[in-house]
This record gives C-alpha cells, structure tokens and sequence, in this order.
C-alpha cells in the first residue's frame, strides 16, 4: 500500500459504476510498483472526477446538463486515449497535475466554451452562467 495522501483529487472511495483501469491495463504500465500505483491512482481519480460529472448532469432538468455531459464524455475519451498511448508510469506521475479536479473541469469548461455554451462547470460540479 502506498504512503502518503492518497490520490490527487482527494476523492475517496470508488463508486461501482465509476470507470477504473483494467488489470490488463495496470499490467501494461511500466514502472516500479509504488510508481504503478501512483499512476493508477491518479487515472482513475480522472476517471471518478469526470464520472462524477457525468453523473450529476445526466437526465438532468436545467439547461445544458446535456451538454455538460457531452463535454465531459469527450473528456473521458482523452483520457482513455491518453492511457492508450502512454504506458510510462513515471509520465503519468510527473504529468499529474494535467489530471486532477481542477484541470478535468477546466478541460469541460474549454469543450464547452469551443460549443460557445454559455455555462462551466465548478469543483463541485454544478455549473453556473458565464457572464457577458
């Protein structure tokens, strides 16, 4: 078991219908074990905050929350492309930062600004109108 805080977001605890690495995936991964961990540890935090996005927008009543959910899931995509592409345990721990709450919700925020959708999403995952 690791040391230390955790995982990056300080999100705790895995919801059965979050997204997670696969065995095969983590066995892809290069890298020492503490730094597989780690690694694993932040993907699937990225996985979780977007998931977490997803899940509080999804058949939701106000006005974008579809679109929220579209951006969020082209974020999910990236990521899933990202774990595709790179299996150096040690990129994904020096790149962490690229990974964590506040930059998958800026990452939304920019999918939703390119649509020209007048909203972005917060920490907490609830959005608010984009001032004119």
């Amino acid at each position: 078991m690791m040391g230390g805080r955790g995982g990056a977001s300080g999100l705790s605890g895995v919801r059965n219908k979050d997204t997670q690495l696969t065995q095969k995936q983590i066995n892809e991964l290069k890298g020492t074990k503490k730094q597989v961990e780690w690694a694993t540890n932040i993907i699937n935090d990225a996985y979780r905050q977007v998931d977490g996005i997803i899940r509080d927008h999804k058949g939701g009543k106000r006005q974008y929350d579809s679109d929220i959910v579209k951006s969020a899931k082209e974020v999910k995509d990236w990521i899933t492309a990202s774990v595709g592409k790179v299996n150096n345990a040690s990129m994904w721990i020096d790149k962490r930062q690229l990974f964590d709450t506040m930059h998958i919700n800026d990452r939304v925020n920019k999918h939703l600004r390119v649509k020209d959708i007048p909203v972005e999403i917060s920490l907490t995952s609830n959005f608010r109108r984009k001032k004119k």
